[in-house]
């Protein structure tokens, strides 16, 4: 969970294909690790950071990505 939101970002590993479009959108939200799949990076953000949480999940081709209340 991100802290300062009542919004979850949710990674299913099974999904991602580790391209990094995420991590290049929302850098403050996401990290692609060694093993090629993303993770939460974990900080709390800005509404700005929030909003590009929110096109990086959209912009996923793998649709890895989910937002959850």
């Amino acid at each position: 969970m991100i802290k300062g939101t009542a919004v979850k970002v949710i990674v299913d590993r099974d999904l991602c294909v580790g391209n990094g479009l995420c991590e290049s959108i929302a850098p403050e939200v996401f990290e692609v690790g060694d093993d090629g799949i993303a993770s939460i990076a974990p900080a709390e953000l800005s509404p700005d950071g929030m909003a590009m949480a929110r096109t990086a999940v959209d912009s996923c081709p793998s649709r890895a990505l989910r937002l959850s209340p």
